[in-house]
């Protein structure tokens, strides 16, 4: 096949497909299901990675680190009476109090990695994302001044009470189920980069050093959310808020030690080009950001990201298996807001508890790679079985995520 031709095939695959490139994909809640190793310093080296991915999230970290309710890990949800009467004061919350809004959370990723070298040291690299989001199990959980749920018996006892969540259930389960899904595309990543193999010490096998930087591109979705239209009036869900083009910066060391054993690790910062977008905004200080039934277009000012983990690997200890444990850290920063409706929308207001706040998670990641390539047979692919446990966080998803993964590399004479 002409390589132009398979050059562009790949490119649009990788439009199209899905991936977990490094950790630059780690957005609200979705742990990375990779980490990264130094590029391989081939000549002409060729790599395909793909994967598949499931993640699960049934709690979440409040801003404190505490565990609470999945879509609660702002605060308690003022129940604003607007859902139900847009007429009533939507500050209006004495007589029904607050609640917090529990549900489980779901999503399905492949992937598709295209990595090509250009001589020794140099490479590029494209891939992009295709998940499916699923978000079943809505229920309201009211709760009183010490953040309670009440029971059964306390709810009977306020006709109220009772009164209001009967109507805000039928307006959220209008459709007979209590669960919405849609699809994604991305983000997609285009990278190049620069990776070395440094040798002859007298006590370390080598080190292999790569750094890499490029253009992160925002998610698209795909598909309208397909289930009941009040559960996308009433719930915007926090996950896929990623609306700036990323500049991803990220450097991988790597010291080899006895024939079998690797340590590394992976530093990544990546700023943001501010952009301006149409999002869901606050028109009132409530202290959560799943009720955002108003949209307005914004200037968005996106802090950094950043990523680090380590790791250690017993490569091939055993004949084709290699195993590896790794604990990895990400925060992304606070999102500033301007409004161009100041009116509707008050910058102090929009800023007080914007939709994507600031998070934080630490996760330990345990893998397993059978690799059948030989010196006489390098062609041979490689497949990988990883696992997430998330160990902490805040104001992100308490997220754990099994995956799949398969790899080729191929050398091309040029």
């Amino acid at each position: 096949m002409n390589l132009k031709l398979f050059f562009k095939i790949v490119a649009l695959l990788a439009c199209f497909k899905s991936s977990f490139m490094h950790s630059m994909d780690t957005t609200f809640g979705s742990p990375t299901t990779t980490t990264t190793t130094p590029r391989f310093a081939t000549k002409n080296l060729t790599s395909f990675d793909s994967s598949f991915s499931y993640y699960r999230a049934d709690s979440s970290y409040n801003s404190k680190g505490q565990k609470t309710a999945l879509l609660s890990y702002n605060g308690p949800e003022d129940l604003l009476k607007r859902l139900v009467d847009p007429k009533l004061s939507p500050t209006d919350t004495s007589s029904v109090g607050k609640a917090l809004v529990d549900a489980t959370f779901s999503f399905e990723n492949c992937s598709l990695t295209y990595t090509q070298n250009i001589g020794e040291n140099f490479y590029f690299a494209l891939e992009s994302s295709l998940s499916n989001v699923d978000v079943r199990h809505l229920k309201i959980q009211p709760i009183n001044s010490k953040c309670q749920c009440l029971s059964q018996s306390e709810i009977k006892a306020n006709p109220t009470l009772q009164s209001y969540l009967k109507k805000l259930d039928n307006l959220i389960y209008s459709n007979g189920k209590n669960s919405f899904f849609y699809s994604v595309i991305g983000p997609s990543f285009l990278t190049a980069g620069y990776t070395k193999h440094f040798q002859d010490f007298n006590y370390i096998d080598f080190i292999d050093f790569t750094f890499f930087t490029g253009i992160a591109v925002p998610i698209i979705n795909v598909s309208p959310i397909n289930d009941s239209p009040a559960s996308i009036s009433i719930f915007s869900v926090p996950i896929y808020n990623y609306t700036c083009l990323g500049v991803p910066m990220e450097a991988s060391v790597m010291v080899a030690l006895y024939d079998w054993l690797n340590i590394g690790t992976n530093a990544l910062v990546m700023p943001f080009i501010n952009s301006a977008n149409r999002v869901a905004l606050n028109t009132t200080k409530t202290n959560n950001i799943n009720f955002l039934p108003d949209y307005g277009y914004a200037s968005i000012h996106h802090r950094p990201f950043i990523y680090f983990d380590g790791y250690i690997q017993a490569e091939q200890f055993i004949p084709c298996l290699s195993l590896m444990a790794a604990f990895s850290y990400a925060q992304q920063f606070k999102t500033i807001y301007d409004s161009l409706d100041k009116v509707q929308f008050p910058n102090d207001v929009i800023n007080a508890f914007p939709a994507h706040r600031p998070w934080q998670a630490a996760y330990i990641t345990l893998t397993a790679e059978l690799d059948f390539a030989t010196e006489s047979h390098k062609n041979l692919p490689h497949f990988q079985i990883v696992y997430v446990a998330p160990v902490f966080g805040r104001s992100v998803f308490k997220t754990s995520a099994a995956s799949a993964q398969m790899s080729i590399e191929v050398l091309w004479d040029f």
